[in-house]
């Protein structure tokens, strides 16, 4: 019986597409005509401009450039939408409210509102194409659509960063969701919290608590493409622009592979040199491998180089990872 589950799960992360419950996500709700520019004066992406039925992902940072989280910010003529991080909407609110003063702004979290699904893989617009505009997955991101499921179910999808080669993000109302559940999962392989937690390390994408908080700013988490060094002043600006514009990241997020247990926490060590710490860590049961992201010093993240974690060797790989050859 355990080696069947072990092989489901691995089938399971090695499937073209999957999907996955993501219902912890945040959400809150922006109204007021000036909450396009409250969002743009806080984070990193220039989202003043944003014209409804369009969206864009952006940075919330501190004072210190450090990440508060990541925004999905989806604009509507009405509202603007912002996914945010599991459990983390209180969080984010505070933050936007910290910062109105005469502002035409109204804000509330909307999480129990809905049901939100996400889909990865190579085929997707192939296996779905209700999803896509003239069945072609080459669609702006984060731009909305409404979709009708079997001709009686709305639900809002969007094109988000995918762990493997396309992305979709489903919205459904709380009362819909089991009939979206049912649809989905009648087409692709469900993974569990586990299984995702695991794909994501495996493909390097960073998780919120983990290698995205306030220890860090996007420039060292990767998170380049949601920063616009053209637009104007946010909170963090000056921090950020000036580790960009004199090559001042001081660590960069890597993968790291190991024969031996790791753990969150240890440290990583280049001979006697305490370069970084691992932030993730998964085990492997086909390889039996640790597979981890870590906090590197950006003159060591340098794939295929040998490391030490807790004693024992282990070495950088390039995304996804996998067993050095």
């Amino acid at each position: 019986m355990k080696k069947e589950k072990q092989l489901h799960k691995k089938n399971n992360i090695a499937a073209l597409a999957n999907f996955f419950r993501t219902d912890l996500a945040s959400v809150i709700e922006m109204k007021g005509a000036d909450r396009l520019d409250l969002l743009n004066r806080l984070s990193t992406n220039a989202v003043a401009s944003l014209l409804p039925q369009t969206g864009a992902a952006t940075v919330l940072t501190n004072e210190k450039g450090r990440i508060i989280d990541v925004v999905q910010a989806i604009h509507f003529a009405d509202r603007t939408l912002g996914f945010c991080s599991p459990n983390n909407g209180e969080t984010v609110i505070r933050w936007l409210k910290k910062f109105i003063i005469m502002d035409d702004v109204r804000i509330s979290e909307q999480t129990t509102a809905f049901a939100q699904f996400e889909i990865h893989g190579e085929s997707i617009h192939e296996q779905t194409p209700i999803f896509f505009d003239n069945d072609t997955p080459i669609v702006p991101m984060f731009h909305p659509r409404e979709v009708s499921i079997d001709g009686n179910v709305s639900c809002m999808t969007f094109r988000i960063p995918s762990i493997k080669s396309l992305g979709l993000k489903i919205i459904v109302s709380v009362e819909n969701v089991n009939k979206v559940h049912q649809y989905l999962s009648e087409i692709y392989p469900e993974l569990n919290d586990e299984e995702y937690r695991n794909m994501k390390i495996m493909f390097g994408m960073p998780t919120f608590d983990k290698e995205l908080k306030d220890a860090y700013n996007p420039l060292e988490a990767g998170l380049l493409h949601y920063v616009n060094f053209k637009k104007g002043c946010y909170i963090g600006q000056e921090v950020i622009a000036r580790l960009d514009s004199y090559n001042k990241v001081k660590q960069r997020i890597v993968g790291i592979v190991c024969s031996d247990p790791i753990h969150e926490g240890d440290v990583v060590y280049a001979d006697t040199q305490n370069i970084g710490n691992i932030t993730s860590v998964c085990f492997d049961e086909s390889e039996q491998k640790w597979f981890a992201l870590a906090y590197i010093r950006t003159e060591y993240a340098i794939h295929d180089t040998f490391v030490s974690v807790q004693g024992q060797q282990a070495y950088i790989s390039s995304f996804p990872l996998r067993s050095h050859e």
